[in-house]
């Protein structure tokens, strides 16, 4: 209590020396027991109206100005909760309910709860095979949620084995056909055994020419050789002034015919086995579900060789990767197996090992003397031409050219034309009104000039074929930029000139200065140097599916209302970049005029396509039209995958020129949509 007292002393004092020193020194003092009287507040009020809540009553607040008193009344009374309504459905695995939420105070509660519906699944059996498990997915109908019940395992192969015996000129081998699956292979390759030759000599007779006639005893194959002229035993050459010597029609006289006209034993091997070629005849058992596949490899000559290998089989030349096993007359059927192929061999996660082209040949039965083309046994007589000075004998080759048969030579062989080349993809054929059949990819090498190992400089290289089995490669395109990629060749002539669908570029990657698909004209394609300015059809555009860069795809497809052509674009997205397809369309009179742009993507990634060696990523390079105007529009999928996507030309010709262009602005956007919801509102309820 003590301390209290000194303590509310303490503050007079403290209050009185304030007072003081406030009135600047005054010496009127106030003694104790001396106070003034208080005077009584003459209130100034302000009114604070506080509105009433879902739960709390409004009123008004009354608060003096002069000495803050306050107090309330004007009270109005509780507004309530106003109540709206979301029901949530039940799913197979949550429980509905309802939500009633306060639209003006955000307050909550749910009732009204309804079970879960629980999974309904369908069973869809997949049964077992030789080299697969059985088994049963389980998915359900409403969420697609699935699972998966084992069932019996893989049963294995159950081959049976059949035997094709050897003829004179075809191998002889053994076919092993699965009885459950029809898997097969081929093993024990045997030669085919030769020919087993009986001789006929026809004696020249007054003003005709004897020959002789060889007959095989086994299958009947014969052919003619051995001329001599009337009154002589020799060969026709040797009495190069004997007027009664036919000429043989598209046939080189004896200068191909061997010096010895014995038959040799082995005719179809040459002399010299150093020079030989070999011509395998290639066959492979693809296992699909295995990643494996069983390559043989059997030269006429007997040389062979078996690979057990993984791989991924395709053909270069029409992409089927047909694999051919022969028949049942143990004939094989090349229609589908000549031409390129690529072997690809992939260790068990898929990585790539090496790649090595098998190039298969016809191999067809080889004469053992040059076929004597429409020539009759008994040949007339026809006018013989005037002879050389010189005797044919000379300089005569010691054995016959095989016909069909690849030379010793390396002449046959494609020659190194881009020999900084590391890299070629992403061909695109075209069938020209020039009668061949052009392949145009991506011809890419190191960048010199960098020490970045991922620099490279890109061109767009050129071969051509008229049977797609020999190919020729011309120089690769020149242009004024420094990098061309996703080159299209024109099927047609524009002006009388060689038309090309171009994408310049300043560098390997970042498209620079480039505008985007282009077009310019070649004068010579066998010398192909882009001789107009490239002026851009189908632009970048900031913001859109093209804003990073675009390039020609597919070979364009003529149609009555213009060229249309199926091309990629890619943008800058926060996941990277992303790669889609669109189409746009040029004028059939002259191509280098845009005349239809529908706006937005054609084709992009989906679901599983997004996920892959380089994500997000749609990629075509052709599309084939069939004789009833259907079309097929093959694509890649993320770099991982090949697809193929369906449609016909009308519905093609209806997408391209009718859907509108981008107007390029959000609420320009808005408005053409609003308008087509309109037109289509229109038509339903016609």
């Amino acid at each position: 209590m003590k301390k209290l007292k000194f303590i509310l002393s303490a503050l007079m004092l403290t209050v009185c020396m304030s007072a003081f020193i406030g009135a600047g020194g005054a010496t009127a003092f106030a003694y104790e027991g001396e106070q003034e009287p208080v005077a009584e507040c003459a209130h100034e009020y302000t009114e604070e109206v506080v509105e009433g809540t879902c739960t709390t009553k409004g009123y008004t607040r009354y608060t003096c100005t002069l000495c803050g008193d306050t107090y309330t009344d004007n009270y109005t009374e509780v507004n309530g909760h106003k109540f709206g309504e979301i029901v949530i459905e039940p799913t197979c695995t949550h429980r509905g309910y309802t939500i009633h939420y306060c639209e003006d105070c955000g307050y909550e509660y749910s009732d009204s709860y309804v079970p879960a519906t629980g999974h309904a699944y369908e069973a869809e059996e997949h049964p077992v095979t030789c080299t697969e498990n059985g088994y049963t997915v389980y998915t359900c109908k409403n969420c697609g949620d699935e699972y998966t019940v084992d069932g019996e395992e893989a049963i294995g192969h159950d081959y049976e084995v059949k035997t094709v015996g050897r003829t004179c000129e075809s191998y002889g081998y053994t076919v092993h056909t699965c009885k459950n699956c029809a898997d097969r292979y081929v093993t024990d390759y045997v030669k085919p055994a030769g020919h087993d030759y009986e001789k006929t000599v026809v004696k020249a007779e007054e003003g005709k020419v004897g020959y002789t006639k060889y007959t095989c005893k086994v299958c009947d194959y014969n052919y003619i050789s051995d001329f001599v002229t009337s009154g002589d035993d020799g060969y026709l050459e040797e009495n190069p002034d004997t007027p009664t010597e036919p000429e043989q029609p598209d046939k080189p006289t004896e200068p191909d015919k061997p010096e010895n006209p014995d038959q040799p034993e082995n005719p179809d091997k040459p002399e010299n086995p150093d020079e030989h070629t070999h011509v395998y005849v290639f066959d492979a058992v693809v296992r699909e579900q295995e990643k494996t596949m069983t390559v043989s490899y059997v030269c006429e000559c007997g040389d062979n060789r078996t690979e057990f290998v993984k791989v991924e089989f395709t053909s270069v030349d029409d992409g089927s990767g047909v694999v051919l096993i022969p028949g049942e007359n143990g004939e094989l059927d090349f229609a589908v197996l000549e031409g390129k192929y690529i072997v690809t061999v992939t260790n068990d996660n898929g990585e790539e090992l090496m790649v090595y082209e098998v190039n298969l040949a016809r191999n067809e039965p080889k004469p053992v003397e040059p076929e004597q083309p429409d020539k009759p046994t008994e040949p007339e007589q026809p006018e013989i031409p005037d002879k050389p000075d010189d005797k044919p004998n000379e300089d005569k080759p010691s054995e016959p050219e095989t016909p069909d048969m690849p030379s010793d030579s390396e002449t046959d062989k494609p020659s190194d034309t881009e020999k900084e080349e590391t890299n070629v993809y992403d061909m695109r054929l075209t069938q020209h009104e020039d009668g061949w059949i052009y392949g145009v990819f991506c011809s890419e090498s190191k960048d010199k000039d960098s020490n970045d190992l991922s620099a490279a400089v890109a061109q767009a290289g050129i071969v051509r074929t008229k049977d797609l089995k020999t190919w020729e490669r011309l120089p690769n395109l020149k242009s004024k930029s420094p990098q061309q990629r996703n080159v299209v060749l024109h099927p047609e002539f524009v002006d009388g000139k060689y038309a090309f669908y171009t994408r310049p570029q300043d560098d390997f990657i970042q498209t620079g200065s480039g505008g985007g698909v282009c077009f310019g004209l070649c004068e010579d394609i066998n010398n192909p140097v882009i001789c107009t300015e490239e002026v851009v059809i189908s632009p970048r555009q900031y913001h859109t599916i093209t804003e990073v860069k675009n390039g020609a795809g597919a070979v364009p497809i003529k149609t009555p209302k213009g060229w249309i052509h199926i091309a990629h674009g890619v943008r800058n997205t926060a996941a990277g970049l992303r790669y889609v397809i669109y189409v746009f369309a040029t004028d059939l009179n002259d191509p280098s005029k845009l005349i239809a742009s529908p706006s937005g993507l054609f084709i992009a990634p989906h679901k599983s396509e997004r996920v892959g060696d380089v994500s997000n990523v749609c990629f075509t390079n052709g599309a084939v039209v069939t004789e009833n105007n259907d079309v097929y529009i093959y694509y890649a999928s993320s770099d991982t995958r090949l697809h193929v996507a369906a449609t016909t030309i009308d519905k093609l010709m209806d997408y391209t020129f009718n859907t509108p262009s981008d107007p390029l602005r959000s609420v320009d956007c808005v408005k053409q949509r609003c308008e087509l919801i309109k037109k289509n509102l229109e038509i339903m309820n016609k």
